[in-house]
């Protein structure tokens, strides 16, 4: 079975919530997700959350201890959260409980608004902007022609958004180079918000610039003469 790593934000606690086997063969994945967590998110409490594994692995508890460390040197904490009874024995047994913070809940006054679930976010940027990015690691263009410092935040879309936005503001550029971003890499705060006061609909904003690793992927995306078509492959 495998290890399935679910990432949420609740206020300024990262959320990693652990589901199948955490052993030997899975821990690459779980180290390599928890070391991103620490250092994109400097200072903040990272939560694991281990209800959900049928197994914890020596190995695995050898991680979180590790992980627990590179966390206060981060300026930050990590916290485990568990109400099953048998991982609570061994997290017990292991005296991992003396040595990081155990929960019964992820904190005590959530709020269903506070939770942000980390989906893959779209930025649609102009080929010579990108190419700027490349060169100094971070990308700083909140649209067309519109700098991060003058607009305040980087405009950004989900993947239902992408199309009107082409259509009505790129609708005489041949093609853009579509930024596919991961928000578990922006230190920056992400809001969901209208883009102008008179709409509704909500959109993914930045509030500060984009680090060239949290874009995973890229992808040209041109314009047809019948105007922009989503990539078949997106």
């Amino acid at each position: 079975m495998d290890l399935t790593i679910a990432t949420t934000r609740v206020g300024r606690e990262i959320v990693l919530s652990l589901s199948g086997i955490a052993d030997l063969s899975t821990i690459p994945a779980l180290q390599d997700r928890v070391k991103r967590s620490v250092s994109d998110h400097p200072g903040n409490t990272l939560v694991i959350d281990v209800d959900g594994l049928l197994a914890l692995d020596d190995t695995a508890l050898g991680l979180l201890l590790g992980a627990a460390a590179q966390a206060r040197q981060a300026g930050g904490e990590l916290v485990i959260v568990c109400t099953n009874d048998r991982l609570r024995r061994r997290l017990a047994m292991t005296r991992l409980d003396q040595l990081i913070t155990i929960r019964s809940a992820i904190t005590a006054d959530i709020q269903l608004h506070d939770v942000q679930v980390y989906e893959k976010i779209f930025h649609l940027a102009l080929p010579d902007d990108w190419a700027v990015a490349q060169t100094v690691d971070e990308y700083r263009f909140s649209t067309r022609r519109v700098t991060l410092e003058q607009e305040g935040f980087i405009h950004c879309s989900r993947r239902h958004q992408l199309l009107d936005v082409a259509n009505r503001f790129y609708s005489d550029v041949d093609y853009v180079v579509l930024l596919h971003i991961d928000q578990t890499r922006i230190v920056a705060e992400v809001k969901l918000e209208p883009p102008a006061p008179e709409m509704t609909e909500l959109f993914p904003h930045i509030y500060g610039p984009i680090p060239t690793r949290a874009v995973t992927q890229t992808t040209r995306w041109e314009r047809s003469d019948d105007g922009w078509e989503l990539p078949a492959n997106l």
